[in-house]
């Protein structure tokens, strides 16, 4: 198998720069998305740090049209 280096390392600039342009709101979003994330994989119910972890229904931060 054979990997385009060049190809590779055009598409994570692209990706960091597409990460770049958003807005805070939007990286507040994905965040929080990461961590929850994060906490189910690692079975955040047998860590005594998160049992108090509070959720919300409604979005956290507010877009912005």
């Amino acid at each position: 198998m054979s990997y385009d280096f060049s190809q590779i390392l055009a598409s994570k600039q692209k990706f960091r720069d597409d990460l770049a342009a958003r807005n805070i709101v939007e990286k507040l979003q994905i965040l929080d998305a990461l961590h929850e994330r994060a906490l189910r994989l690692r079975g955040y119910a047998s860590h005594s740090v998160h049992t108090q972890t509070v959720r919300e229904d409604s979005p956290r931060y507010p877009s912005r049209g």
